[in-house]
């Protein structure tokens, strides 16, 4: 199973790469195949992933979008042909496309 954390300092101070750190590393387990983290000023986000599904091994969160949007999710997307097809996505493209990468889509 992935896990997801973060955290967000309401008196506006900047996340520091060490609280993230001790997050990912109480949640180890979470996430032994791959993970990520992010930060920008009073916000911290982090993800640790399990490649339980074949796309899974595509996912690298958090990510961005070109909207500025920042995403981190323990998401399982069942209906990813359905999905892909409504969006326009090429058949040869979606057993690379991670979930995340489709949510953000």
């Amino acid at each position: 199973m992935s896990g997801i954390f973060g955290l967000v300092h309401l008196d506006h101070s900047p996340v520091g790469q060490e609280e993230l750190y001790a997050m990912r590393s109480a949640m180890q387990e979470w996430g032994p195949d791959a993970g990520g983290t992010w930060r920008e000023g009073p916000a911290g986000l982090g993800s640790l992933i399990l490649f339980d599904t074949p796309e899974a091994a595509y996912e690298k969160t958090p990510l961005r979008s070109a909207q500025g949007f920042v995403l981190t999710a323990e998401a399982r997307l069942d209906n990813r042909e359905e999905l892909c097809g409504e969006v326009g996505i090429p058949a040869s493209e979606r057993p690379r496309l991670a979930d995340g990468d489709l949510i953000l889509y």
